[in-house]
């Protein structure tokens, strides 16, 4: 169904871009009530970024990378951590959290992904893999980052349900991050979920050919299981 659409769509695009838009406009309106909604108005979305010139997409580059509030969170509260300051930081990215309203959500047709390194998403992309088609989050919007450093900060103040609802988060964006990996396992720990801290450590196993913070999550699961 989904793909029958998009297809349909691409087929009555014409050489006018600028009617090229119009046209996509006009489909966001028709299928705004759709099932699939949400994955054929962001596919649409991507149709219109092709049909914009070189100086509107620069633009929008721009504008972009100057609003950009997970960078300008993050930049805020780096000192205070620095310093050791959590609670500090953690009421600033509260207040913050409390209003984000989420980005690069997974759908029905795609999941959204970010890696610290291109051996992590080899690692990903032949152990786990997914069904869906893949997208990744672009590098200025480190959502990774973000739910991570909450958790941590949740963790540190012993708020641990909202901590592991946090890592959860970043772990379902990188599922291979070893940082993440081992502060939800601490969570476990401390919450006596060996069922969780057994299939936290092993989802992945042929991670061991990664070098110190996998090496330390391998050798952690005997310690926290006996």
């Amino acid at each position: 169904m989904y793909e029958e659409i998009i297809e349909e769509i691409k087929a009555n695009l014409g050489e006018n871009k600028e009617l090229n838009k119009k046209f996509l406009s006009g489909q966001i309106d028709r299928y705004k009530d759709h099932p699939y909604n949400k994955e054929i108005i962001r596919e649409i979305s991507r149709m219109m970024w092709d049909c914009l010139s070189d100086e509107e997409k620069e633009e929008f580059i721009e504008i972009s990378e100057k609003e950009n509030p997970i960078m300008d969170i993050l930049n805020e509260i780096t000192e205070y951590i620095e310093r050791g300051d959590y609670k500090t930081s953690l009421d600033i990215l509260k207040d913050f959290m409390n209003n984000f309203p989420g980005m690069f959500e997974d759908d029905k047709v795609s999941e959204y992904h970010s890696f610290t390194n291109p051996l992590e998403e080899l690692i990903f992309m032949n152990y786990i893999g997914s069904e869906k088609e893949i997208r990744y989050i672009p590098d200025n919007q480190p959502l990774l980052d973000l739910y991570y450093i909450y958790g941590f900060l949740l963790f540190e103040n012993q708020e641990f349900e909202e901590a592991e609802e946090s890592l959860k988060k970043a772990l379902k964006i990188n599922p291979v991050s070893a940082r993440v990996i081992l502060e939800l396992s601490e969570i476990y720990k401390i919450r006596t979920h060996t069922q969780q801290i057994h299939h936290i450590h092993f989802r992945c196993p042929e991670i061991c050919i990664l070098p110190s913070g996998y090496c330390k999550m391998l050798q952690k699961p005997g310690l926290l299981l006996h």
